[in-house]
């Protein structure tokens, strides 16, 4: 049985997996990084500087011909290519549309930011690039987040490896493969006296190497050299997850506690906000989120609300659920009054009962569809959606009400046909929430949905009011 920290790593790796399989959903950020890489080292003066400088060293182009670092352009060489040679081979690979290799790609980025960028001779118009790239210095690597956070404890690197991630190939299932790497996976020992990896234990985070400073150079080489904007840049950090993560060089957090700096959205221990919504409504992301709802919720990734995900019967059945408890809710409203109970009273105790009821149903179904025995993770989504729910049923409920009071106004004033459009819209409010249950099931599966829900709170109302004469 896997510990939630377990299971985070498993699904971040395979998180990072299928964005290095799907680069796609990346590449119009990607895409505009590598033109301006282009474009500085194609600019005349740099170009100048580079027939009569050496700028780019031995070292720098081994980091692309080598076993060890993940994003190469070929394997061990014994010789080292010319300056001009290699410049061209990385316009080369950073121009290339038909066959995609995100790590290759972003690798030549960081290198480009971390090596070659400040050596241009030429480097922007913009004559407060400089200031810039300062500030975003101070705030990027900041002393709270990179001093003090980790122990070397193994100097002989991590494991050669196929496999993508930073997740044990026995423990989690899935894992792609990819080229041959080193990663830095029991490398490094977390500093157990830091606050920021103090705060690792309290959100089950995993520790791989701390504080990524790959994605704070790559936040510089998108605000200072390419200028994304905000939107641009979550997609630029989020394919930067896939080579990261995917390399075995860190986790989520320790990617996204660095980009959170600059202004990119995250929540501790969420992982939606930062991926674009075209990769996350993506059927291999719908599978990821079935097979770890704890972290991805249905109503991030299209998933259905009550029933088991992709499952049209269960949709359904668990329309009439609900159904069955909205009219036991309120035949327990009747009852009460009927014996004398305060009716905002009746009503708060009979909503306890109601969303009491939905909470259990869908803790429920995430406790088994985890498998896990991890009771908290599964308490914690159910509560989200229930929470959910209640804002959606109330603000129909809101709806419903108006509608129906401005149709007593109306037919009041003789307007009975205007009356009569107020009054269904505050019958299909009242009902609403059954198609909002199943609204990414397709409008068969609402209308059914709907018309299921519809039919058996009525009938349970009706028998219970029967019964309780």
């Amino acid at each position: 049985m896997l510990t939630s920290r377990e299971q985070r790593i498993c699904f971040e790796s395979r998180l990072a997996s299928l964005i290095l399989e799907n680069p796609g959903y990346f590449m119009r950020s990607i895409h505009k990084v590598s033109l301006s890489i282009i474009d500085l080292l194609t600019h005349p003066v740099n170009e100048k500087l580079l027939q009569s400088k050496t700028i780019v060293t031995d070292e720098v182009i081994q980091q692309l011909y080598t076993d060890t670092h993940f994003g190469k352009l070929g394997g061990v060489i014994n010789f080292c290519p010319s300056q001009s040679h290699f410049i061209q081979t990385l316009i080369n690979a950073l121009s290339e549309k038909t066959h995609i290799n995100l790590p290759r790609i972003l690798h030549i980025h960081h290198i480009f930011m971390q090596s070659i960028f400040d050596k241009l001779a030429y480097q922007s118009d913009d004559p407060d690039w400089r200031a810039e790239k300062d500030r975003l210095i101070r705030v990027l690597f900041s002393n709270e987040l990179f001093n003090h956070i980790r122990i070397k404890v193994n100097p002989q690197g991590g494991e050669l490896t196929t496999t993508v991630g930073i997740a044990d190939q026995i423990k989690c299932v899935g894992l792609g493969e990819t080229e041959l790497h080193q990663n830095v996976i029991g490398v490094f020992a977390p500093n157990a006296a830091n606050p920021w990896v103090k705060a690792l234990d309290t959100y089950h985070l995993p520790f791989v190497a701390g504080p990524s400073g790959h994605i704070g150079s790559a936040i510089l080489q998108a605000r200072i050299v390419t200028k994304l904007n905000s939107e641009e840049l979550k997609e630029y950090v989020s394919s930067n997850i896939g080579i990261l993560t995917g390399g075995g060089f860190h986790s989520f957090h320790e990617i996204m506690s660095v980009a959170n700096q600059t202004g990119v959205p995250y929540v501790i221990g969420e992982y939606h906000h930062v991926l674009p919504n075209a990769f996350l409504k993506s059927e291999e992301v719908k599978k990821l989120g079935h097979d770890y709802p704890q972290f991805l919720p249905w109503d991030v990734t299209g998933k259905d609300d009550l029933s088991h995900p992709d499952d049209s019967i269960g949709t359904i059945m668990s329309a009439a659920n609900h159904g069955l408890i909205r009219g036991a809710t309120n035949v327990l409203v009747n009852v009460a009054v009927q014996n004398g109970m305060p009716a905002c009273m009746a009503n708060t105790l009979t909503q306890c009962f109601y969303y009491g009821t939905l909470f259990g149903m869908k803790w429920s179904k995430y406790d088994e569809l985890q498998k896990t025995g991890d009771c908290f993770n599964a308490m914690y989504q159910a509560a989200v959606e229930t929470g959910t729910l209640f804002m959606v049923e109330k603000t129909l409920s809101t709806i419903s009400f108006l509608s129906k009071q401005m149709a007593a106004i109306l037919e009041a004033k003789t307007w009975r046909k205007t009356g009569a459009g107020f009054k269904a819209v505050g019958n299909l409010s009242n009902i609403g929430i059954f198609a909002y249950a199943a609204a990414n099931q397709g409008l068969g599966i609402v209308l059914a949905s709907t018309a299921t829900g519809s039919i058996t709170q009525a009938m349970t109302e009706k028998v219970g009011g029967v019964i309780t004469r």
